[in-house]
């Protein structure tokens, strides 16, 4: 899907990374080993925590050029209907004739960023290997926020289209998110997600969040940006 690829005029890939090992050798947890999966329950979980702690619903963008918004109007965020597809190469993720449809080349992206603090290499591994193709996210009801069909967006960007078709379609939006599967640690406690937010040729921004239950209540504990745009 060379859409939201191309959605993107350029993608920044960030700093160096030093990716903590679960092995025993670095920064050991024996509680973060054998990542699972998320069920649609405790995706729906994240994803709420996700939208309630991150800036995606407090970004603004300009009417482009064309589009005309009432003077009242709520500012809304688009999320994709189904998950993010991560490439296995750089190769993937460039070339429009990929044999595979993907988002990015997040293994590519994890190898240029910094992760530095506390999300183990077990953990993102798992996240790659869980979303290796589309898969369908759990309906999330959240205030200014609106799902929509993956093949919308597609629709727009596959078809020659532009930034300002986008806005003439969604002409309320600050832009579109989309997000993986999340993975979490086998005591459940613990879990990454990554988020894509794509607002223009160069507005957009690709975050790896760590997120943290407590009291059955998750929360934002780190993130890592992994691109700009």
């Amino acid at each position: 899907m060379g859409g939201l690829i191309a959605a993107s005029a350029a993608l920044v890939i960030l700093a160096p990374a030093v990716i903590h090992s679960v092995d025993g050798h670095q920064n050991a947890r024996s509680e973060w080993a054998n990542p699972l999966p998320a069920t649609d329950g405790e995706q729906r979980d994240i994803l709420k925590a996700l939208l309630k702690e991150s800036p995606y619903l407090e970004s603004t963008s300009p009417p482009p050029s064309g589009v005309e918004r009432a003077d009242s109007f709520r500012q809304r965020v688009i999320l994709l209907d189904t998950s993010a597809a991560f490439c296995e190469s750089e190769f993937e993720e460039s070339a429009f004739g990929a044999t595979r449809d993907c988002t990015l080349s997040l293994p590519n992206h994890i190898a240029s960023s910094d992760f530095s603090g506390e999300i183990p290499k077990d953990l993102l591994e798992n996240l790659i290997l869980s979303n290796l193709e589309y898969k369908s996210l759990p309906t999330v009801a959240w205030p200014d926020v609106t799902i929509s069909p993956r093949g919308v967006i597609d629709r727009i960007f596959d078809g020659g289209g532009w930034w300002n078709d986008f806005y003439k379609e969604f002409p309320d939006a600050s832009g579109f998110l989309e997000v993986s599967r999340a993975v979490l640690t086998a005591d459940g406690n613990h879990a990454v997600i990554y988020a894509g937010y794509h607002c223009g040729g160069l507005c957009g921004i690709g975050t790896i969040h760590l997120m943290t239950r407590k009291d059955d209540v998750w929360q934002i504990s780190e993130s890592v940006d992994i691109w700009v745009s």
